[in-house]
């Protein structure tokens, strides 16, 4: 699967959800939890997506026990944004999802209306055709 396309750098956790959605409506698949959290983390603390979890503590292993609890509550603020970020992602997912159901069930309403008037027509036809 190729990867997600990323929201714009810099941007809101509000711009990555509408990237997310956006995304999987190109997509021939959904996109993965992985890609997924590394879309809303970005936006939040970058030091926090996937590929930088494993280096973390490498990175700052001459810090001050005072920066290592600033770092730790600052860790805990973002995943506290994050939870909220995925919360709403889900709720623009099955709002996203219902509309395309709406307008699909539409599209085919029309169509079997389309269909029933076409054989209405049909039948009024031959039923003025002398025989």
């Amino acid at each position: 699967m190729p990867p997600p396309t990323p929201a714009p750098a810099g941007g809101s956790v509000d711009s990555a959800i509408t990237a997310i959605v956006q995304d999987m409506a190109r997509r021939p698949a959904l996109p993965t939890p992985e890609e997924i959290y590394d879309i809303l983390m970005a936006q939040i603390d970058p030091e926090l997506v996937s590929k930088e979890i494993a280096s973390i503590e490498a990175r700052h292993t001459e810090e001050s026990p005072a920066q290592t609890a600033a770092r730790r509550d600052r860790y805990d603020k973002a995943f506290v944004r994050y939870d909220k970020a995925l919360e709403e992602f889900s709720v623009a997912c099955t709002t996203y999802a219902r509309q395309m159901q709406r307008e699909l069930l539409s599209s085919l309403e029309e169509i079997v209306r389309e269909d029933e008037g076409n054989t209405l027509q049909s039948l009024e036809s031959s039923m003025m055709t002398p025989a």
